[in-house]
């Protein structure tokens, strides 16, 4: 019995041939891999079964062997998907055949063999390049930000003694002036310190003054290109948000506690300041999702650049978070808008 006597027969909208292999390209679910930088912490997007691809070695012989490759030629042309039957997984509906080569060993007279893919199609149109919509990103937007204002009135205590009610708005002097620095709005300051003496005293006047309607975070919202590259260093597109939350941590000594939790004031103080601190963070974590879908991209590279970054400051903010109630509280929140984002950007 030669070679060609051992090999089983398959078929493909009816043209029959020799097959020497069979394989299913893919099994299991279709992911998309999210590595955080600089830790060791990886999430799993599940996205649904794979594909169903198939890879043949196939021969045409014969008398007839000429003809079967040309119909089988003008079959893989017209693009429209057929059955596919083979010895071993067999029977396969709306089968496509996609471009392959085709070889012919000229010392071997009458046989024509090529490695050929198929896939399994579906009669809708092709999916679009994401899901999710720029619409979406800006509902989930308002959403997460009515959420964190109400974070911010649960977890803000009202101080007690002139200590703590000095410190917080000295806090929140500190943050407006690097952030009316940044942003390039000079009247911000004058305009926020009227209220903080009344805000400090209550936990929904101190939650609209830092994102009420011109509130120290929010009143610059308008122009979304500012939380991206104040500085231009070619692909990198640093965004500017982040740089404003370092420069605003640095004087609260990057968000740490920095009293001894020997007494309820400074207990009280403590636990303001990482609201205060944090809140900050998650606000420009949102605010950067949004402005990263509004931006035009011209390469993957830029895009890869901008996810890694928020990528980098939901690291810091969610797996570093110190067990910060806020942050604990928006964890979901921030999960849904950081997700929704990479699926629109990739």
């Amino acid at each position: 019995m030669n070679r060609l006597e051992k090999l089983g027969t398959g078929k493909y909208k009816n043209i029959e041939f020799l097959c020497a292999a069979e394989q299913i390209q893919s099994l299991g679910a279709k992911t998309i891999i999210h590595d955080y930088p600089n830790t060791g912490a990886r999430y799993v997007e599940f996205q649904g079964q794979v594909p169903n691809d198939f890879s043949l070695e196939i021969t045409f012989a014969g008398l007839d062997f000429q003809e079967k490759f040309k119909r089988f030629k003008q079959l893989m042309e017209e693009g429209t998907p057929g059955k596919l039957y083979m010895p071993v997984f067999g029977l396969i509906n709306n089968v496509i055949a996609l471009s392959s080569p085709a070889s012919a060993d000229t010392t071997t007279i009458g046989q024509i063999t090529m490695t050929v893919a198929f896939s399994v199609t579906i009669d809708k149109p092709a999916p679009t390049q994401s899901a999710v919509t720029e619409e979406d990103i800006s509902d989930l937007k308002g959403t997460s930000l009515s959420d964190l204002k109400d974070k911010v009135k649960k977890n803000y205590i009202i101080p007690v003694g002139q200590s703590n009610i000095s410190t917080i708005a000295n806090d929140i002097v500190k943050m407006v002036t690097v952030i009316s620095i940044a942003v390039g709005d000079d009247s911000m300051k004058t305009r926020i310190e009227r209220n903080i003496s009344k805000a400090v005293r209550n936990a929904e006047n101190m939650s609209n003054l830092l994102l009420g309607e011109n509130g120290v975070l929010s009143g610059q919202d308008a122009d979304y290109n500012k939380y991206l590259s104040l500085k231009n260093t070619g692909n990198n597109l640093p965004i500017v948000m982040y740089e404003v939350r370092n420069d605003i941590t640095t004087p609260f000594q990057n968000a740490s506690i920095t009293w001894a939790n020997n007494s309820v004031e400074r207990q009280q103080r403590n636990k303001n300041r990482l609201t205060m601190v944090n809140t900050m963070k998650i606000y420009a974590l949102i605010s950067m999702c949004y402005a990263a879908c509004k931006k035009e991209y011209t390469t993957i590279d830029d895009v890869n650049t901008v996810v890694n970054d928020i990528m980098t400051i939901y690291n810091d903010l969610v797996l570093n978070n110190n067990y910060c109630q806020i942050v604990l509280d928006m964890q979901s929140t921030i999960d849904k808008i950081v997700n929704q984002t990479i699926g629109f950007l990739k």
